[in-house]
């Protein structure tokens, strides 16, 4: 028995010592990962699509990649002294899968003003959401203001830019009523909890754990085949159009009686993303979203587009309908509503507003729109064009400061 505990205590110390050095190699692995390869704690999809897009002013292919709080990155430059970090916040139409980082407007705008200012280079986290992203949640203004709320501390942005509108015109449900605590009782998105969720916050390994398993991941990579099937996203723009084309067109525009005027929930929202960007330190830029609809070439070129949006007005009889054709006119007098009264909003809250829904910036026509959000290549340059002097003045005084 003497024998028999003398070998059990030396394997039991010889094990506490192989456990001790396990733990130590492992802690040397995670501080030399930390200090010279950190990765995020969030895993990034990358895909190529191949869609023959020219002859509706877009190139024919284009690489996405999104993470998995659905941000598109694009890095500053290197070998520069400063970097600025703006954060993009907006709707559908900078949801743009179909272009390239550098091709979207707010790529465009990096690669401008890190020329305009040589020495700082231009960091842009874009946060866009797509129509009905999350349905029944509200706007995309809303979705994104909860979202803000969650992740926009993490990304630690210098400048906070909010890009809305089409989507506060079109995504109104019907019946709605302009509830005024709504955006200030907002809560932050539930976090994951899970042991693999905190270990992810904590660990590298686990990080490249995690992304090694979403790598091999069969619905991951199903997904991933679906998206970069040749012509995927113009065949489900054409279906859209065929649905489009069913619809009821409807001139009369949705009844709005007392307490029911959703362009005060739109100024809420700047409201909220304002006080957001000042507990963050930084400054705000307003951008009106700018659409096709149009009250004289409105019905021409809706014609020809790709994928026009509707409005989703579903009935007691129909309560999944999936809407009518709204009078183009009607939403341009909407969002220039809009428009209107958020810049005087801005005005008294000294925040920059530019309203990209005119047509000296933006004619409406197919050379600038792909359907009614979607921008061409010309389009965005022309929107680069026009907030250029804007985001170099605010860039100014970040740098002065």
């Amino acid at each position: 028995m003497a024998l028999l505990s003398t070998i059990m205590n030396a394997l039991l110390r010889k094990g506490i010592l192989v456990g001790i050095l396990v733990l130590v190699l492992i802690g040397m692995v995670e501080l030399g990962l930390w200090v010279f390869a950190p990765v995020s704690r969030y895993v990034t999809y990358d895909f190529n699509f191949k869609n023959t897009m020219k002859p509706y002013g877009l190139a024919n292919s284009s690489s996405f990649s999104v993470d998995t709080r659905e941000v598109r990155h694009r890095a500053a430059s290197d070998d520069r002294d400063k970097t600025v970090r703006l954060l993009v916040l907006g709707g559908e139409s900078n949801y743009q899968p179909l272009q390239d980082v550098d091709d979207t407007w707010w790529g465009r705008l990096a690669i401008e003003l890190e020329k305009q200012f040589p020495d700082t280079g231009v960091q842009i986290d874009l946060k866009a959401s797509p129509a009905g992203a999350r349905p029944g949640t509200g706007s995309s203004m809303i979705q994104t203001l909860q979202w803000a709320k969650t992740y926009a501390g993490e990304l630690n942005p210098d400048i906070v830019v909010v890009v809305f509108g089409v989507s506060e015109v079109l995504d109104v449900p019907p019946g709605y009523q302009y509830d005024p605590t709504l955006v200030a009782t907002l809560s932050p998105l539930p976090r994951p909890s899970s042991i693999k969720d905190k270990a992810v916050s904590i660990s590298q390994i686990a990080r490249r754990l995690r992304t090694w398993r979403a790598s091999i991941s069969s619905e991951v990579n199903e997904r991933k085949v679906l998206l970069e099937t040749q012509n995927h996203f113009r065949i489900n723009m054409g279906h859209q159009r065929s649905v489009y084309e069913t619809l009821r067109f409807d001139a009369n525009p949705p009844p709005r009686g007392e307490g029911q005027d959703p362009k005060l929930e739109y100024l809420d929202g700047l409201r909220g993303f304002h006080s957001l960007a000042k507990r963050l330190g930084a400054e705000m830029i307003a951008l009106g979203e700018p659409s096709l609809h149009d009250d004289i070439l409105g019905f021409a070129e809706m014609a020809r587009l790709k994928r026009p949006r509707w409005l989703k007005r579903p009935t007691v009889q129909d309560p999944e309908g999936s809407g009518v054709r709204p009078d183009p006119a009607w939403v341009e007098s909407e969002l220039n509503r809009y428009y209107e009264a958020g810049a005087k909003w801005a005005a008294k809250a000294d925040v920059p507003f530019v309203n990209l829904n005119r047509d000296d910036v933006l004619p409406k026509n197919v050379e600038n729109f792909v359907d009614d959000l979607m921008l061409t290549q010309v389009g965005s340059q022309r929107v680069t064009d026009e907030v250029s002097p804007v985001f170099a003045s605010a860039i100014k005084k970040f740098l002065a400061n």
